[in-house]
């Protein structure tokens, strides 16, 4: 004869809690399995960021749908990129791929050298010190520092200059820093004009290689008249450090921060190697690099 099992009240209570546990376990995987990443091996989670990035890219999109990477990843005009607080295994599946990384970084004295995602726009960015409400911000590629372009015998006296009575462009530049100046033009003497952030006349410079005064932040350029050579139009390239370099296609774009704002305006960068000048202030900045 079979022996009939009884089961205690305690018993019962005992089972009842197991098979409680085991169905919210159960539950748990379930939600983990369609909420999250953590059962997708590395290649799995590659290919979603890559099929994510093609729909951004095909749709012009500025933000993300997928649930499941919401959080981890952004988007910078149309590029895809991995979140600062991203998880490793996120991370690790981006690289190799030409999905960006968001990172950080400070301007000093109202200058920043960045690595960028070619295409992309600031992130966000914080205002660490002003001394004005609003902050002029110039962003250019490494490659050429200065806009400026000049008609040669324009400016007959550099004095003019001097005096501030001259209609003659200007860029940023930043204070106690080495330039190397070249035009596209040979011959003539190429003559550098410092200004200070009020736009006022501090020195000058002819050397083709020279460092900036200490409370430089704007540069004027003229050519000295050639015989014969009026009328010319001159562009000129400017860069960092004592290598000349002809390249005088420029590519520049300019914004302002409103320092009593919380909007945060566009920073784009336009090439994979940026410096930012920022009249009136420094800042923090959250950017995409590969």
């Amino acid at each position: 004869m079979k022996k009939k099992i009884k089961l205690s009240k305690k018993n019962i209570i005992i089972l009842s809690i197991i098979f409680v546990g085991l169905i919210l376990v159960l539950i748990w995987v379930i939600y983990l399995k369609n909420n999250t990443i953590v059962f997708k091996s590395t290649e799995d989670v590659k290919d979603d960021l890559l099929e994510i990035q093609s729909n951004v890219k095909d749709d012009r999109k500025y933000e993300i749908d997928n649930p499941l990477y919401k959080e981890d990843v952004g988007v910078s005009r149309e590029t895809l990129y991995i979140k600062e607080n991203a998880s490793s295994k996120i991370k690790e599946a981006a690289k190799g791929t030409d999905v960006g990384f968001e990172t950080n970084n400070k301007s000093e004295n109202g200058m920043l050298i960045i690595d960028t995602y070619e295409g992309t726009s600031a992130i966000e960015y914080k205002v660490l010190s002003h001394t004005k409400d609003f902050l002029d911000v110039e962003i250019y590629s490494y490659k050429n520092l200065c806009d400026l372009s000049y008609i040669m015998g324009s400016i007959e006296d550099k004095k003019i200059v001097e005096e501030g009575n001259d209609q003659l462009p200007k860029c940023m530049i930043a204070s106690n820093t080495t330039y190397t100046l070249s035009s596209n033009f040979e011959g003539g003497t190429n003559i550098a004009f410092f200004l200070d952030a009020d736009k006022k006349f501090i020195s000058s410079t002819t050397e083709k290689t020279f460092t900036t005064p200490a409370n430089a932040r704007y540069i004027k350029i003229i050519t000295e008249n050639v015989e014969d050579k009026k009328d010319t139009a001159i562009s000129y390239n400017l860069v960092l450090g004592d290598k000349p370099s002809n390249e005088f296609i420029f590519n520049k774009a300019k914004t302002s921060i409103d320092v009593n704002d919380n909007y945060q305006n566009l920073i784009p960068f336009n090439t994979e190697k940026s410096v930012l000048y920022i009249d009136g202030g420094d800042i923090e900045i959250n950017y995409v690099t590969k």
